[in-house]
């Protein structure tokens, strides 16, 4: 069954369980294409098509992934703002963003999930702002290991989580629990 079809299905069995689901309308085209203009960098095609086929945003792990800036979308968190933010404040970025690290899902508590738009495959990255704050000796070899931005001067913010988006959201609508562990 192909990725969108099983997130179909996991947001039908959700609510057939008695879960409530409000989704926002699907984007437009013209909405995706002013979000990446806005950022600066295209978008992910999974997340493009998520977007105009399911819902824009509201949808995944934990509160659900950033929709795009539109009437429908949820009025608090989107990606460009988010992105806007995280990527120009140097509470949250250490003084130097990595470039093209699109924050997607907010995991609360100053965490972050985010998209590596640089990247292939589309990795998938924990930020983590209080982790800048501990020493190198508070992780291990497979934190470190873990690192996707080694050289960054607050490297120990972030941490890959799945080496795909795709991998992830398929994790995801397999078993929430896996998908976020660690996050």
């Amino acid at each position: 069954m192909a990725l969108i079809d099983r997130i179909r299905a996991r947001l039908t069995a959700a609510q057939q369980g008695g879960q409530s689901i409000s989704l926002p309308p699907p984007a437009t085209l013209v909405e995706i294409a002013a979000a990446e203009s806005r950022i600066g960098f295209r978008l992910p095609d999974l997340m493009k098509q998520l977007y105009m086929q399911i819902a824009n945003g509201g949808f995944g792990p934990m509160s659900g992934l950033f929709g795009v800036p539109s009437p429908g979308a949820a009025p608090d968190w989107d990606l460009v703002r988010a992105y806007e933010l995280l990527s120009s404040d140097d509470y949250y970025n250490g003084g130097a963003w990595p470039d093209c690290l699109l924050p997607a899902i907010d995991c609360g508590h100053e965490v972050f999930l985010s998209v590596d738009c640089s990247d292939r495959q589309h990795r998938v990255i924990q930020l983590a702002v209080d982790d800048a704050s501990l020493e190198e000796a508070d992780f291990d070899d497979d934190d470190r290991q873990h690192r996707p931005f080694p050289e960054h001067p607050c490297s120990r913010m972030y941490r890959l989580v799945a080496p795909s988006l795709g991998e992830f959201l398929a994790s995801w609508s397999d078993d929430e629990k896996s998908a976020t562990k660690g996050a």
